[in-house]
């Protein structure tokens, strides 16, 4: 079966964020503690794997596009998520759920309004919120 998520990571959400912010690449890269270079090939490599422009480029400034803001958005709130999940592991919550505050939006369903295609994903209710007993195990293996 085709793994139908592009396989994305925390250092290409934090870049999104970051040029999105301060709309230039070198302030951008200045702020992530990265080279220039290495922040334009993460921001080329993530909008070819979207299959989406992400931030239109000019050798003056930067601008999200419309589909670069709506992930800009995605981005902030899975690394947020992400956060929680992480302290909620960390902090003896044994007994607890973990629970998103973020609508389950896969990134192919919220950039399929600027020209991608969508992809049906089936979730239920439960897979929106996970057990701190499954948190545990997932941090271990992290």
């Amino acid at each position: 079966m085709v793994d139908a998520f592009p396989d994305l990571h925390t250092r290409q959400l934090r870049a999104v964020l970051a040029l999105a912010e301060y709309r230039s690449f070198v302030a951008a890269a200045a702020g992530l503690k990265v080279s220039q270079p290495a922040l334009t090939r993460t921001i080329k490599q993530l909008e070819a794997r979207l299959g989406v422009l992400l931030f239109t480029r000019s050798t003056r400034e930067v601008a999200a596009t419309d589909a670069g803001k709506e992930f800009a958005a995605l981005a902030e709130r899975l690394i947020n998520d992400l956060k929680i999940g992480v302290e909620a592991c960390g902090s003896g919550r044994a007994n607890r759920a973990v629970r998103s505050s973020s609508p389950v939006l896969f990134p192919s369903q919220a950039l399929s309004r600027h020209g991608s295609s969508p992809i049906s994903h089936d979730v239920s209710a439960a897979s929106r919120s996970t057990s701190a007993r499954g948190c545990k195990a997932a941090c271990a293996t992290t």
